[in-house]
């Protein structure tokens, strides 16, 4: 049987970036070789990184380093950490940087973002809508709620950043 791997759970989330990145575990574990002058076994990282041998918080953030540092896999360079802190109770959003400067149009990005939040907010509904449907909710139900609900928590954040940046600048008119 096939293992199914979880993007709530952190050990899967960083298995699942390291697995798809150029090289796979391989590359990485070339990568944690050269940088801490120690070799590692393919073999024995895929074991860290399934939970079959301890990993290191150490080599968990090397590998991230190592994901960020490549183009295609940035965006889940840090999904693990995301996860690790949902199963020990707490919440962590990644934000995408700040346009440098913010808006020309404050009031138009801001305009924009609600839209896109009223939007969003009709897509998580009908994924909890759709799961709740028949009183059961399966592994994927779970994994598209929560990235629907993800991505709106993202996003009103975001609206915070906008409209406090918004404000700064008129008050420093």
């Amino acid at each position: 049987m096939t293992r199914r791997f979880s993007s709530l759970n952190w050990r899967d989330a960083l298995y699942s970036a390291v697995r798809q990145a150029p090289g796979g575990v391989g590359a990485a574990a070339v990568f944690l070789s050269d940088r801490r002058a120690v070799t590692i076994h393919p073999e024995s990282l895929r074991r860290k990184l399934t939970g079959g041998e301890q990993l290191d918080l150490d080599i968990a953030f090397l590998l991230t380093e190592w994901l960020e540092e490549l183009a295609d896999c940035r965006e889940s360079a840090r999904d693990w950490l995301i996860a690790a802190a949902q199963q020990g109770g707490l919440s962590v959003v990644e934000m995408p940087p700040e346009p440098e400067g913010g808006f020309t149009n404050e009031a138009g990005a801001l305009n924009e973002k609600a839209l896109k939040a009223a939007a969003e907010l009709g897509q998580m509904c009908s994924a909890i809508t759709g799961t709740t449907a028949d009183g059961k909710v399966t592994f994927e139900e779970r994994e598209m709620v929560v990235a629907k609900a993800r991505d709106l928590i993202v996003l009103c954040f975001r609206i915070i950043r906008n409209v406090t940046r918004w404000h700064r600048k008129e008050v420093s008119v």
